[in-house]
């Protein structure tokens, strides 16, 4: 059979030319068997071409000549391969004693049922040899026909692939005539396995004559192969594997005849076991990672920062289908609790003990306030040390007070033991480190309440016999004056000097001083001409009749009023003076003057 170890050929005793016993000898080299005759002068070659095995419908058929030759297969027969005489003998279509032997290679463990063509005489004997060893003798196979279901047997050597000779033992004419041997091979329909695997190892209860099984996987399992192995080396075996699981694979074996029978493999896969995993993969208080945090570590003791007043811890589970549960801290410090349970029930618990740093003690010695009498300095800034501060007028205490910035520092107060003086105020930070503050305390001057003058001057002339306490003055002025200008010095240069002049001459100016305190004091000043030099003239044209004043020659006429006070100037002829001056007035014409009375 192809592929198969060729059997080993022996010597053995032919029939040639009707001499029996002849010892013939056999050599095998290049796939070649030469058999020498010791009382023949003829060589023969039986060349043996590999055979197919059994895996098709089709059956092999031996054409033999003397030489022996294997030349084909055939497809004229439905049980198995036909043996047919040798062509040497078509034309009298007999195989002669002497000339009959004919040989078939077979595979290991096969089972052949012989069977002959119809017609054959009842007297036909064969000599029937496997792999040189007689297993039937001098048998009558006229009875071996296939129609009445008569035949013979042969079960070939299960090691090794066998040579099986029939011999033919009639004599002269009673060879076979048209003699054909039918040989069935048994084995053809075996449709069953003999080992059927799910990835390698053979599936739990496998027996060749259960066609059905069902198989679980584990879960997370990747697609199954299924292999099989089919009883009969000829049979195919065809697999069909899954492609998705839960799925079904199959296995068709198909035997020598064609027939097919099928294997199928249901394929589940198991639920995934619930996970035991009750650890975290992170642990957390006020959402930083805890330092040092492993899953397999379940105590942690953390130190939050100076002045942290809570805390919240949060927890993530290694496993998706875990549940955690925290208890929270109730106060800091304190300690908070995280039990993890998962799928299956198991519980781990995490503890974290929080505790709450001490504050760094601090190095603040500035202030936020710095007082004088209960009023913020004016300019006060914490960076800035030294303040000089002025007191109102007639004070006579200071008292200075200061707020730290840092509730934890401390304040002392060196006050100012007398004013003007200078207090100090020293800080003292937490940590000890000390700033000074210097207040450096003066009084304002109490206000002046002197509202005298020190001068007054009327046209830059001292006003005669002035005296402070003196506040009324008259002031003789040049005859033809109009103006005079009056001016004044306070005797404190903090007083101030309001003047209103006189409009007119004669006239008064008044003199308003003001003390720094506001005080006041108001003098005045009557400014008159100095009439002692005019002499009166008869002014020509010019004539008062006790009511009107007849200025004929229409002269420039200024007319003043007893007290020296212009009251009109004027060019008319007639001027009506009822109303204007009471009394004695004077009528001036250039340097002519002249006094009336009415």
């Amino acid at each position: 059979m192809q592929g198969e170890t060729a059997p080993t050929m022996k010597s053995f005793t032919a029939t040639v030319n009707g001499s029996e016993s002849t010892e013939v000898t056999a050599n095998i080299a290049d796939s070649k068997v030469t058999l020498a005759l010791s009382t023949y002068t003829k060589e023969y070659a039986l060349t043996l071409e590999p055979v197919a095995p059994y895996t098709t419908e089709g059956y092999a058929k031996f054409d033999y000549t003397e030489t022996w030759i294997k030349n084909g297969y055939g497809n004229d027969n439905s049980k198995g391969w036909k043996l047919s005489r040798p062509l040497e003998e078509a034309s009298n279509k007999r195989i002669s004693e002497g000339k009959n032997r004919m040989y078939m290679f077979v595979g290991a463990g096969d089972t052949l049922r012989l069977y002959t063509a119809s017609g054959i005489g009842n007297d036909r004997k064969v000599r029937i040899s496997i792999d040189g060893e007689v297993k039937v003798e001098s048998q009558n196979i006229g009875k071996w026909v296939e129609e009445s279901n008569v035949h013979m047997d042969i079960v070939t050597n299960p090691a090794k692939p066998s040579m099986i000779e029939i011999s033919n033992l009639s004599n002269g004419d009673a060879g076979f005539e048209a003699a054909e041997f039918i040989v069935e091979h048994l084995d053809s329909t075996d449709m069953t396995l003999s080992d059927l695997q799910v990835n390698g190892q053979t599936v739990t209860g496998f027996d060749p004559t259960k066609l059905t099984y069902d198989v679980e996987l584990p879960y997370g399992s990747e697609l199954p192969v299924l292999t099989a192995t089919a009883n009969r080396p000829y049979s195919i075996v065809t697999i069909k594997n899954t492609t998705t699981l839960p799925g079904s694979a199959t296995a068709v074996v198909t035997c020598l005849k064609g027939t097919e029978q099928t294997y199928t493999v249901n394929f589940t896969v198991a639920e995934p076991a619930k996970s035991d995993d009750a650890t975290l993969s992170d642990l957390q208080v006020n959402g930083q990672t805890v330092t040092g945090f492993s899953a397999s570590l379940t105590t942690y003791n953390v130190t939050l920062a100076a002045g942290t007043t809570t805390a919240t811890v949060t927890a993530t589970t290694n496993d998706s289908k875990a549940t955690v549960d925290i208890n929270q801290a109730a106060a800091l410090p304190g300690t908070a609790t995280v039990t993890v349970t998962a799928e299956n029930g198991t519980t781990q618990a995490y503890t974290v003990k929080i505790a709450v740093a001490e504050p760094a003690k601090s190095d603040d010695a500035t202030l936020s306030d710095l007082q004088v009498n209960g009023q913020t300095v004016t300019g006060f800034s914490a960076a800035l040390t030294t303040y000089n501060v002025t007191l109102a007028a007639g004070t006579t205490t200071a008292t200075v007070t200061a707020t730290a910035n840092d509730s934890k520092a401390t304040v002392d107060i060196n006050q100012a033991a007398t004013l003007p003086g200078t207090a100090t105020v020293t800080v003292t930070a937490e940590n000890g480190m000390t700033q000074a503050y210097t207040v450096n305390i003066t009084v304002e001057e109490p206000l002046s309440s002197n509202a005298d003058l020190s001068e007054i001057k009327v046209d830059g002339t001292d006003v005669t016999n002035f005296s402070a306490d003196v506040t009324t003055y008259e002031v003789i002025v040049a005859p033809n004056a109009t103006a005079a200008n009056v001016t004044a010095v306070a005797a404190d240069s903090k007083a101030t000097v309001s003047i209103t002049q006189a409009t007119s001459v004669p006239g008064s100016a008044t003199i308003t001083v003001t003390a720094e305190d506001g005080t006041q004091k108001t003098y005045t000043v009557n400014i008159k001409h100095d009439n002692s030099g005019l002499s009166e003239h008869v002014i020509d044209g010019l004539l008062f009749d006790g009511r009107m004043l007849h200025n004929d020659m229409m002269l420039t006429l200024n007319i003043f009023d007893a007290s020296g006070r212009l009251v009109l100037t004027t060019r008319e002829s007639i001027i009506d003076l009822n109303g204007t001056v009471q009394g004695m007035f004077i009528v001036r014409s250039g340097n002519a003057v002249i006094k009336f009375v009415k």
